[in-house]
């Protein structure tokens, strides 16, 4: 019922694949939830009550002398009504009789607007400096070794904990980086590891990012790089680190991080690394790896996040060494990134089936002021089975959905069989009443150019498949993921002859209850 009155500004809707998400959000039963987006998202317009059509990215100037505004608060800071939205928003405000109660989002590219807004408005969220330092991955990369001495110091206290068991060292590593230009070419050359990876400052997902394995091949790239338009800002670049790849979802209010989960993610796709797919709760690395991984995410909750759902993406790896005939184990992890929303494609239904937390609704809660809830279920503190951290004071819950946390799921992310057009999906209706299929997204639609291997690498959907253990979702997911083809046909002529699915792409099923 706290949630019920509330009235809640979305910025941006995303593409389809984020049905099951915007549904989840409709179904928290708030009071009013109004879009702000740049059209009328039809795939999403069940979901939302109204709309303002504007940009939802960048802040647009508006020098206008419209005076129809309402009455603004004593201290409010006129110099935001130089922007758009600020008005458009205050309109809205006026012309309906309402007042938001907080601004949210889950796509990636609206996070800087959101956390303007919020600042503006006063309401809960990301400190705007904050997250501007965090979207820029060249000085993301400086806030990484800023938050060094303290992570080192975190370790410490991990190796002294560590040590009644084991002779174990944490290492958190910060790759070396630099702006790649022509200017930093000698430094790249003499004192870069290879292989390297290449990445936009402003990117998003995995766009224009790229592993290089030689300063030749780097030099050709940034050759390329000088005749395509600044789009993206500059481009980073910085050494690779060979270790397993894992992503962490954090929830964090007032700084203090309330809930953490690991998801180990499978071997990348091709030097752009693309995602395979993944598994809940971590079950590929080690628990030394997940009390460091979990450690490193309590410590950079502290360096400015304030309120928000965070997905980390992170690399880590433990090795051997005999130290004076006596054996110690080095554990070291890196932080790849930090995206200051909701994780992508099958992260939501990912931690609720493992966790029975559903971050929709907690990351709202988090936006409106409201306290953090996560179920009994969820153990306190450092949990080795589950991979996950819960704060031991707080507020839990038992909570409807507070289902049995032995729960294994599996994911597989879709991609192209061949280059070509995309001509739909084909799978037998049985297997929407697999139990063990969670969900299952496609979201490309009907004469989209894909493209395969070599010339690309196309991202189709997903599928999500549990079971009573990683080794049974696993096998699941390999017999269920099976039963789904696609069609592609060689040029967009060949779609009017192509017969038509019984599933009309794009397709978003969830067997969730969310």
């Amino acid at each position: 019922m706290e949630l019920h009155s509330k009235k809640l500004l979305l910025l941006g809707c995303g593409r389809p694949g984020r049905k099951n998400v915007i549904r989840a959000l409709k179904n928290l039963g708030l009071s009013w939830i109004v879009c702000l987006h740049n059209e009328v998202g039809t795939w999403a317009q069940e979901y939302i009550d109204d709309w303002i059509i504007c940009d939802s990215i960048q802040k647009l100037d508006d020098d206008s002398e419209d005076v129809d505004l309402p009455e603004l608060a004593p201290d409010f800071d006129h110099s935001h009504l130089n922007c758009k939205q600020v008005r458009l928003v205050l309109k809205y405000q006026k012309e309906k009789n309402i007042r938001f109660d907080a601004a949210y989002t889950y796509d990636d590219y609206s996070v800087l607007l959101c956390s303007y807004l919020c600042h503006v408005f006063g309401w809960r969220g990301l400190t705007l400096d904050f997250a501007e330092k965090i979207k820029n991955k060249a000085t993301w990369r400086n806030l990484c070794e800023e938050t060094k001495e303290k992570i080192d110091d975190a370790f410490l206290t991990l190796e002294q904990e560590e040590h009644s068991e084991q002779n174990v060292h944490f290492r958190y590593v910060v790759p070396q980086h630099t702006i790649l230009d022509d200017d930093n070419l000698e430094l790249i050359e003499n004192t870069f590891n290879f292989p390297v990876v290449i990445k936009p400052s402003f990117g998003a997902g995995k766009i224009a990012v790229r592993k290089i394995y030689s300063f030749s091949d780097l030099v050709g790239q940034l050759e390329e790089l000088k005749t395509q338009p600044k789009l993206l800002g500059d481009f980073l670049v910085e050494e690779f680190f060979d270790g397993d790849e894992v992503d962490i979802d954090m929830l964090v209010q007032d700084h203090e991080l309330k809930f953490a989960c690991i998801t180990d993610n499978f071997q990348a796709i091709g030097d752009n690394f693309m995602e395979a797919g993944g598994q809940i709760p971590a079950n590929l690395i080690s628990r030394e790896e997940k009390k460091a991984l979990l450690c490193m995410a309590r410590e950079f909750s502290k360096c400015g996040l304030r309120d928000g759902c965070l997905h980390f993406e992170a690399r880590c790896r433990k090795r051997e060494e005999n130290q004076n005939g006596r054996q110690e184990s080095i554990v070291e992890v890196m932080a790849i990134e930090l995206n200051l929303r909701l994780g992508g494609a099958e992260v939501f239904s990912f931690v609720l089936s493992a966790h029975a937390v559903d971050l929709v609704q907690q990351s709202v809660r988090i936006s409106l002021g409201l306290p953090v809830l996560i179920p009994n279920s969820v153990p306190n503190n450092f949990s080795e089975e589950r991979a996950s951290y819960k704060i031991e004071r707080g507020r839990n819950f038992e909570g409807e959905r507070n289902r049995t946390t032995s729960r294994y799921s599996s994911s597989l992310n879709f991609q192209a069989p061949c280059s070509g057009f995309f001509s739909g999906a084909r799978f037998p209706r049985s297997l929407l009443s697999e139990e063990n299929l969670l969900e299952m997204v496609i979201f490309s639609q009907p004469g989209v150019k894909i493209t395969a291997p070599p010339e690309g690498n196309s991202y189709l959907g997903w599928m999500v498949v549990s079971g009573s253990s990683p080794e049974a979702s696993l096998s699941n997911l390999r017999l269920l993921s099976s039963l789904v083809s696609f069609d592609i046909v060689p040029s967009p002529v060949d779609l009017s002859y192509a017969s038509p699915s019984e599933f009309p792409c794009p397709f978003s099923f969830s067997s969730l209850s969310c």
